[in-house]
């Protein structure tokens, strides 16, 4: 039986890709959170470790373009790793806060201002 691409057929409501993959990284590092929540480790902790490792990135990236020859992609993929697994860390302050009961209406606020000037 031929389908024709272009014939529009209706769609049950589902969730997005997005979603999904939010709520499967959450089930993923859910016990890590309940774990950091239990040890006392506090979103501001949490978001200082992502701070330096990011800025460890900055300064992969700047010695790559100081000492790295032409071409040279090593240090690119390091700053790479490393600014993802920084990214981690920005993603458990956001959960540990809400789990942790430590959410404050200046994190909801701040994240309105950024989504606002992404949006921009």
């Amino acid at each position: 039986m031929d389908h024709d691409i272009t014939t529009q057929h209706p769609l049950p409501p589902h969730v997005s890709l997005r979603d999904q993959a939010q709520r499967l990284i959450y089930r993923m590092i859910g016990p890590v959170v309940r774990l950091l929540v239990r040890i006392g480790v506090t979103p501001d902790m949490i978001t200082t470790t992502g701070l330096v490792l990011n800025i460890g990135v900055a300064a992969i990236l700047i010695t790559g373009a100081e000492i790295g020859a032409r071409g040279e992609l090593t240090y690119v993929g390091w700053a790479g790793a490393r600014s993802l697994f920084g990214g981690l860390f920005d993603m458990l302050d956001g959960r540990v806060a809400r789990i942790g009961g430590k959410a404050s209406r200046r994190a909801h606020s701040t994240i309105r201002c950024w989504t606002g000037t992404v949006s921009w």
